[in-house]
């Protein structure tokens, strides 16, 4: 299978459309990893309507909040503002800290600091739910006090800016990012 990963992403899919197809298209489960199998590929228009698809069929709160998720990240992706969408799938499981944290992020790449300190500084008092699916861990463990470092000293906040670098080098992130952080927090 690792051989040939195209293959057999290819055929996954396939096997996973005609099981859907077998159950009238209305398996919650072959919706989610259709979905997921078209984003794997690269086919995002197609993996947003699957998720959309698995959303309408209801059950597993945990597999819906995820197609809700994908799908602002999906409209990210394909260079639309998702912070709308974002904040509406927070609002679905305001324990989950992802969402703020990608609005955050996308706040901050267009130079709306302001914006991104709020909802960074938001997103990183969340500690990591138990039991969540796809948990991205770096967001609870670093990644929101980054972004902290990096925009508070843009704004009327600049001690928080501070206090966030000192934070962020105690924690464990990538050594590639390790001479930005430095940077940062020397700056």
């Amino acid at each position: 299978r690792s051989l040939k990963p195209k293959e057999t992403q290819a055929s996954d899919l396939d096997l996973l459309l005609r099981a859907s197809e077998k159950a009238n298209h209305t398996a919650p489960r072959y919706a989610f990893y259709i979905a997921q199998q078209y984003k794997d590929m690269g086919d995002l228009i197609q993996a947003s309507a699957w998720y959309n698809t698995r959303i309408r069929l209801g059950g597993w709160e945990q597999e819906r909040w995820m197609s809700y998720y994908m799908v602002a990240r999906i409209h990210e992706w394909l260079g639309g503002n998702p912070v709308t969408m974002y904040m509406d799938v927070y609002e679905r499981d305001p324990t989950r800290a992802e969402p703020l944290y990608h609005a955050a992020d996308w706040c901050r790449r267009n130079d709306m600091r302001n914006q991104a300190l709020m909802l960074a500084t938001h997103a990183g008092m969340h500690d990591p739910p138990e039991g969540a699916l796809f948990l991205e861990a770096d967001v609870y463990e670093w990644r929101c006090l980054d972004i902290i470092a990096s925009v508070a000293w843009w704004t009327p906040l600049k001690r928080l800016g501070e206090e966030a670098s000192e934070l962020l080098v105690k924690r464990a992130y990538p050594e590639s990012d390790r001479v930005r952080i430095e940077t940062n927090r020397k700056f």
